[in-house]
């Protein structure tokens, strides 16, 4: 990032937070941490945070901007890289992770609410059905398992915890049209 480019960034934090002081000792603090890195992914790594329902409310810091994210001179060789998911054991491209973690780490947890509520996990059949549905049947079945943990559960910041997530959904399902 360029030292204009740092600026426009910090510009667009103090749009959405008022108390966000801006200066040259601060312009040049933010480009010290951020120059390594491209414009697009700082900017990106911003639009998760102010969407980010947990941290959305607070003003970023550079720490949690640059954290995952790739220096522009090292995106050429660490996208080559594989790494092994933790619960498929599967080795993807890094390029990739991100996805594919996203999901399996949903299956796995729906696979375990399912163990603990009915006893019986889903089978390799099911989880491969699972792999192929669309990201909005997926997205379905999900919320359907998080009805049966809510239902279900007898603990109560857990049931606190899902209902928020359905609560939201129900909400981004709302301002969607």
């Amino acid at each position: 990032m360029t030292i204009k480019e740092t600026n426009r960034f910090l510009l667009r934090i103090k749009e959405h937070y008022q108390e966000f002081v801006i200066d040259e000792y601060k312009i040049d603090e933010w480009h010290k941490f951020l120059k390594d890195y491209s414009y697009e992914d700082v900017d990106k790594k911003l639009d998760e945070h102010l969407s980010s329902e947990q941290y959305g409310q607070y003003i970023p810091k550079v720490a949690f901007i640059v954290k995952y994210l790739t220096k522009e001179k090292d995106k050429g060789h660490f996208e080559d890289y594989k790494i092994q998911c933790f619960y498929c054991k599967e080795y993807l491209k890094n390029s990739e992770f991100k996805e594919h973690f996203k999901r399996c780490s949903s299956i796995n947890y729906m696979n375990n609410q399912r163990q603990r509520f009915f006893g019986k996990d889903f089978g390799e059949t099911t989880i491969k059905q699972l792999w192929n549905l669309s990201e909005e049947e997926f997205r379905k079945k999900y919320y359907e398992m998080l009805q049966i943990v809510k239902k279900e559960t007898n603990d109560e910041e857990e049931k606190e915890r899902v209902s928020a997530l359905l609560e939201q959904r129900a909400f981004n399902i709302q301002t969607s049209f």
